[in-house]
């Protein structure tokens, strides 16, 4: 132990304490009570700490001469940068040394290989004029931990993560990130912080996972949103004294770590994607004008107006449900009723195409007597016109099974706001051509549905035989319309009775006149004029015609004379039988030679 006599007065009192000065107050051993047993002093190299009554002494040692006279002080000496004091706090770190005994040769010498590795490690960073450095003396393992300490803290402290841009995905009521690691050289803790609703969980050594609740998201919070990590480089500082005889008394603050702070940021997102929505007609062509609406659900999302370029929308949350419903279409366009439900995928753009068909107008022939039945049978013939300033513009369609269905063409518009006309040319089977011309304001929006009324008219004429129910045919009838231009009743069709009943249908409106031409044979032709009036409110009439039998005179009957048939009938066969015996024998005579 003589090379401890060697040492100068000047000791190097390293500590972790961040104080100016540490005064020896009473004779040996001292005790600095207001320090704890938990305190970091029994690893500081140039102290020897005598355990007395429970107590820790603070020892600033001279060679060989462990009493301190009363009030020598210990001050710091700041020529030691945190580079220094931090692989000087490595070397007592590694060492890890029990608090000394300067009275046991064993803590002699452990701690002058302390102090004889620090002297090594001061005279190779700073050039100290350390009077003892004995190689033998130094623990080199211990040197490369300060010159590891030393250099770490030089070097630039960068906390990194391994997930930039993180995406969150759907996980029962979450949307969560994956695991994110945090990493750096010499990390010795840090924290993490959430911008908005998104919160940090599952935080476990270097990882961590954040979240947001779906009822954010429902309510549109889908971020990005910010992580900030903050990550801390903790070093030991142990700090140099210088030991003198000033007396100056100061209060101990234990200061174990030294922190330097790096700090990183990344954003989260939960997982989106975009939809493209483009209005048309049935030919392809954009369409402006319609009011659309996008949904999540139930909640209504985004309304807009369509123009002639797509409508994108974006930060649409993957796997969540969205649908687009029209509210108006364009002027002249029917409404789509359709719903498009719309699926997102991930940092893709969905494209929506809906389609709008023109206006149309559907007129439908009904039967005004049978509350607005289709009439199916038969074909109505109708033009539908338009007045373009004083030309007319028509077409003439024809009904199907009751209905006909007009669309926009280039030949024929249908125009929103414009008034048409509707006339019938031919009526169907059985009913009675309407002669009204019926006109309609064409709809913007909507199939325009146009219902054009027919009423059936039927004249029944029943031909008896006088004073019975007994029917004849073969008369000859006719029907005679009255004209307003000639003021007779000179339009006329002839029809033939039969077994049944004559029914004739459809005839127009009018004033009639019905006549017997020629009765059935043997019958007297009945010479009345039947007159009958057809309107749309009596509109079947049956009229009955009866004829005499003609009556043949009865001839005279031939007087009986009184002589039996069968006498007849025998004297007939006697003579039939004589002739015959006659001609019989004279043919046989003339055969004779």
């Amino acid at each position: 132990m003589k090379k401890l006599s060697l040492l100068v007065a000047m000791f190097f009192c390293i500590t972790f304490l961040d104080v100016k000065a540490i005064v020896i107050s009473g004779s040996f051993p001292t005790s600095l009570s207001t320090i704890s047993e938990g305190a970091l002093l029994e690893y500081h190299p140039t102290w020897f700490h005598y355990k007395y009554n429970d107590n820790y002494a603070i020892i600033c040692t001279e060679i060989n001469n462990i009493n301190i006279p009363i009030g020598r002080t210990c001050t710091i000496n700041d020529d030691w940068n945190s580079a220094i004091r931090a692989g000087v706090a490595a070397i007592i770190e590694s060492a890890n040394l029990p608090a000394g005994n300067a009275n046991n040769s064993t803590d002699r010498e452990n701690y002058y290989y302390l102090q004889t590795t620090i002297n090594r490690f001061l005279y190779n960073k700073l050039g100290h004029n350390i009077n003892e450095v004995n190689n033998n003396y130094i623990n080199n393992s211990f040197l490369t931990a300060a010159n590891t300490a030393f250099d770490n803290y030089s070097a630039a402290f960068n906390v990194t993560l391994n997930r930039t841009n993180i995406i969150l995905t759907e996980s029962g009521n979450y949307y969560i990130s994956p695991t994110i690691t945090v990493s750096a050289s010499n990390l010795s803790s840090y924290t993490v912080t959430g911008s908005g609703d998104l919160e940090v969980y599952d935080k476990t050594g270097n990882n961590f996972k954040v979240r947001v609740a779906k009822s954010k998201v429902e309510s549109g919070s889908i971020g990005p949103f910010t992580i900030t990590v903050v990550g801390k480089k903790e070093y030991y500082q142990a700090r140099n004294y210088n030991c003198g005889t000033n007396n100056q008394t100061v209060t101990p603050n234990i200061t174990k770590l030294y922190s330097m702070d790096s700090t990183t940021t990344t954003t989260a997102s939960v997982s989106t994607g975009s939809i493209s929505v483009t209005k048309k007609d049935k030919n392809g062509a954009n369409l402006a004008g319609a009011v659309l609406q996008l949904y999540k659900g139930n909640n209504l999302i985004q309304e807009w107006t369509s123009t002639t370029s797509s409508k994108v929308i974006s930060n649409l949350v993957v796997d969540d449900d969205y649908k687009i419903i029209e509210v108006t279409a364009p002027a002249g366009y029917i409404k789509s009723s359709n719903i498009e439900n719309i699926t997102i995928t991930k940092d893709n753009t969905t494209n929506v195409n809906i389609t709008n068909k023109s206006i149309e107008v559907t007129i439908n022939k009904v039967d005004t007597k049978a509350e607005g039945k289709l009439i199916s049978n038969g074909t109505t013939k109708f033009k539908l016109y338009y007045m373009n300033g004083n030309e007319e513009i028509s077409i003439n369609i024809s009904t199907v099974n009751g209905t006909v269905k007009v669309t926009d063409s280039s030949t024929f518009k249908l125009i929103a706001g414009k008034t048409y006309y509707l006339k019938e040319l031919e009526a169907p089977l059985g009913y009675t051509i309407n002669s009204e011309v019926l006109s309609f304001v064409m709809l913007a929006n909507d199939t325009q549905k146009v219902d054009f009324g027919n009423f059936t008219t039927k004249l029944i004429i029943n031909k008896y035989i006088k004073d019975t129910t007994t029917r004849l045919k073969d008369a000859n009838i006719s029907v005679c319309r009255y004209n307003d231009e000639t003021d007779l009743y000179d339009i006329c069709n002839n029809y033939s009775t039969d077994e049944n009943a004559l029914i004739i249908n459809s005839l127009p409106i009018g004033k009639y006149q019905i006549k017997e031409e020629s009765a059935p044979d043997g019958y007297i032709l009945d010479n009345n004029v039947y007159e009958i009036e057809i309107t749309e409110e009596d509109n079947e009439h049956t009229i009955d015609i009866y004829n005499d039998i003609i009556i043949v005179p009865t001839p005279e009957p031939i007087p009986k004379t009184g002589i039996n048939i069968w006498i007849l009938i025998i004297t007939s066969l006697i003579l039939i039988s004589g002739g015959s015996l006659l001609y019989f024998n004279n043919k046989k005579r003339l055969k004779r030679p």
